[in-house]
């Protein structure tokens, strides 16, 4: 094109034609990062209440892992560790976590609020929605969790780093946490599973049903039946060598 232009004194079509080819070319590349720019925002819109709920969970492991570390040579045994890390983990969660929702739905609920402290209840919220609302019996529930289970997981905390995690006290104090968690759990799902279960996610929504619903809730199930399986064994042992 280049020669056959020049050789009939059409160098400025030649030109032209370049000029257009190298604009359309730039105009192409533009519209694709135009492209991806808004998938990448579609995407960090779609996930962004998952990535700062699992963020501020993430946090809150990382401070009680910190903390069991820092504590180690108060711990008696690894178990101890272990319960430390999730009493620790667990307070922070309903202080912080479930304390703000509390307080969202008494002043204003969660749906209503745009906020971004209420994202984290907001996605929650898309597999049980019961959460976005004022509902009586979870905030009655909730109020119970905040103002009288965490201070009791903050309070065992103390009882392990203080060389009494062995004693009756502490091991007290656990069998009521955690039948207050078990019986939580029970008292969060039992309504739903009585009246249809038309609030909660279903097994078309993977995501919201397996990892929502079930991971995130059969941990305060597995947890503290391990921990009461614990205080039963310390304390049959103690009243053993009480007996002997």
């Amino acid at each position: 094109i280049r020669d056959f232009c020049l050789s009939r004194g059409l160098g400025d079509v030649y030109k032209r034609q370049v000029s257009t080819q190298s604009t359309g070319g730039h105009c192409l590349l533009m519209e694709q990062a135009v492209v991806n720019q808004t998938l990448l925002n579609q995407i960090y819109l779609q996930y962004y209440s998952s990535i700062l709920g699992f963020s501020e969970l993430g946090l809150y492991i990382l401070v009680a892992l910190i903390a069991t570390i820092f504590y180690r040579k108060n711990l008696d045994k690894k178990s101890d560790g272990f319960a430390f890390f999730w009493y620790l983990t667990d307070a922070l969660i309903h202080i912080f976590m479930e304390g703000r929702f509390v307080y969202l739905n008494l002043t204003k609920t969660v749906a209503k609020t745009d906020h971004w402290l209420a994202e984290t209840w907001k996605e929650y919220g898309k597999a049980d929605k019961r959460w976005l609302i004022l509902e009586p019996s979870l905030i009655s529930l909730e109020l119970v969790t905040v103002l009288f289970v965490a201070p009791l997981c903050l309070y065992i905390c103390r009882l392990i780093i203080s060389k009494e995690s062995f004693s009756v006290k502490r091991h007290f104090v656990q069998i009521v946490l955690c039948t207050c968690e078990l019986y939580g759990g029970w008292i969060t799902f039992a309504p739903e599973w009585l009246t249809g279960s038309e609030n909660l996610a279903t097994l078309s929504e993977p995501v919201l049903f397996w990892v929502y619903l079930v991971l995130m809730n059969i941990i305060w199930v597995v947890i503290p039946i391990i921990l009461l399986v614990q205080s039963y064994r310390d304390l049959s042992k103690g009243f053993k060598l009480k007996r002997n």
